[in-house]
């Protein structure tokens, strides 16, 4: 087969990429899974075929959950070579970002392990547009489906997993499989021996249609959003507002109340008004998530009056809640969105400072211009039917930024020149793969206040040695921190080499966790709604087939 369309998107004088096919390997044949973090994080599909890797690109990765249905967009042949690559693909060049191998291993058709014949299979059954094959690889294993879906994109496919003895029924992340994939090493440990635990609980598929009565669940790890590139106009999609807060889970039993961040810390003792809000609620029991803010007098959230709330209170402090998670002995978190907002609405009426976060359906292009216009963070975008998942970071929600901001890690602090007390800049990393990558400093942001509050909150961290990994090159006399501290910075773009540009510092974050500061990395947009529409497309074939086959055993009885 022609690798034209492969060698014509590159230039091999810059990328690292296989030039040559490299040859076939005799006997089975070969499938490999790479993880691409490009400008959008996915996973490459290949499948060994006629010397070559037929490839799709797969924005969710592939899962071992029956119930998953994963767009796949078919791309251009690979030579056969690409099968052992990883490294850094350099900005500028097609797919410039880093590549890692997630999986790799055999494959044959489901009908033959035979060599030639299967492989003359898979070929007719490409051409066809639905292929049915079995792979032997570390992580994925069993019996799966590429089914074209005609209609919907040329180039669009669906990746299925068959329910047998593989198969695992648990919410499948391949972000939580991240374990190093051993060139050739062909054990076959089935995907089962994953811990349930691993997963929470509340990710796992459900067939409630109401709400299930059940014990109150505590301490919750609230469901998460990813970042994406541009705002949409959606009819299965709602819009709110990107609140500049702390994000907070409440909980109301029987008059007892908690208020914690998203890293379990309680906000009691800091925000009694709103606590006295919430006993005020006319509730016997119930779990709400949302977001403290602070705004001026024109409605416009501050997030550094928030952070100084404590020396400066303000009546302006309010809960926007934007779901509820449990009501009265009913878990609602496998109820639809729009469903769950519905409860929120009727119970928050007329509750200052307790609010509710109003939201707008269809229209996203229009509210995030509104939201660029009144210079506020950015919006939301969620699946109307979406189910709340704890602790988990889905693309059923979306957060659209109107300016680029970032989570960071102080690791230190350069000296002040000139009029300028204590801190002259914040040296600041991100965590990738349990290390502290340096990302650039801040020097601007600050005003007399803030630097006196961070002098006294890192000179109890000072600590010899640098907590980056690798030598950060500053001009001035850096000292050296504990990495505790997590502050949000906005900024104008990331440069080729990892770093901010023109970093400003926002603010504090006390109700997050070092650890768990990553680089924001965006997903389209555009590829998020394409898949859940071919998702929520597949469903309804797989319903009315259902229903179909039902109506004609009665038909015939």
């Amino acid at each position: 087969m022609s690798l034209e369309a492969y060698n014509h998107k590159r230039d091999f004088k810059q990328t690292p990429e296989p030039k040559t096919n490299g040859k076939s390997t005799k006997g089975a044949l070969r499938f490999v899974v790479q993880r691409h973090d490009a400008s959008s994080l996915h996973y490459d599909f290949r499948l060994e075929m006629e010397g070559v890797l037929k490839s799709w690109a797969v924005p969710k990765g592939p899962s071992m959950n029956p119930a998953d249905k994963r767009l796949a967009v078919e791309v251009e042949d690979h030579p056969f070579s690409y099968r052992t690559f990883e490294g850094d693909i350099p900005a500028g060049n097609y797919g410039a970002g880093h590549v890692d191998i997630w999986d790799e291993g055999t494959y044959h058709h489901t009908e033959t392990p035979d060599e030639p014949e299967g492989e003359k299979t898979l070929l007719e059954e490409l051409q066809k547009g639905r292929i049915h094959f079995v792979l032997e690889g570390e992580k994925l294993q069993g019996t799966f489906t590429l089914m074209k879906m005609h209609g919907r994109g040329e180039n669009n496919w669906l990746l299925l997993k068959k329910d047998d003895e593989f198969a695992v029924h648990e919410s499948y992340d391949p972000e939580e499989h991240l374990g190093k994939t051993v060139g050739g090493n062909k054990k076959k440990a089935s995907a089962k021996t994953v811990k349930a635990a691993e997963a929470p609980k509340s990710e796992k598929a459900t067939k409630a249609s109401k709400p299930e009565k059940t014990e109150m669940p505590h301490r919750i790890v609230p469901m998460m959003a990813r970042l994406t590139d541009k705002p949409f106009d959606h009819p299965d999609w709602i819009f709110e507002n990107k609140w500049d807060g702390f994000r907070a889970i409440a909980e109301v039993e029987k008059g007892k109340t908690e208020l914690y961040s998203r890293s379990g810390n309680s906000f009691k003792t800091q925000y009694p008004q709103l606590v006295k809000g919430l006993e005020k609620l006319q509730v016997e029991q119930v779990i709400l998530d949302g977001e403290i803010v602070v705004q001026d007098e024109n409605g416009r959230v501050i997030f550094q009056d928030l952070q100084n709330f404590q020396n400066t209170p303000t009546e302006h402090l309010y809960y926007y809640v934007f779901d509820i998670l449990y009501l009265n002995g009913e878990d609602l978190r496998d109820l639809p969105l729009l469903e769950r907002k519905k409860k929120l609405e009727n119970l928050l009426q007329h509750t200052d400072p307790i609010r509710y976060s109003e939201h707008r359906v269809e229209k996203g292009i229009v509210f995030f211009k509104e939201a660029e216009k009144l210079q506020t963070e950015g919006i939301m975008a969620k699946k109307a039917d979406s189910k709340y998942l704890n602790g988990k970071r889905s693309d059923d929600w979306l957060k659209v930024k109107t300016h680029l901001r970032q989570e960071v890690v102080i690791g230190g602090y350069t000296e002040p020149k000139g009029s300028r007390i204590h801190i002259g800049a914040l040296l600041l990393g991100v965590y990738e793969d349990g290390k502290l990558q340096y990302i650039g400093q801040s020097g601007s942001g600050f005003n007399r206040e803030s630097l006196e509050m961070l002098i006294k909150k890192l000179k109890p961290l000072e600590q010899e040695a640098s907590p980056f990994a690798g030598k950060v090159k500053v001009s001035r006399a850096a000292t050296w921190v504990k990495p505790e501290l997590v502050c949000e910075i906005s900024f104008a773009e990331w440069t080729s080499a990892g770093l901010v540009r023109q970093a400003i510092f926002e603010g504090l974050r006390e109700d997050k966790k070092a650890t768990e500061v990553n680089r924001e990395r965006e997903v389209s947009a555009k590829e998020v709604v394409q898949e859940k529409e071919a998702e929520s497309g597949s469903e309804k074939a797989s319903k009315s087939k259902k229903t179909a086959v039902k109506s004609e055993k009665e038909r015939r009885v």
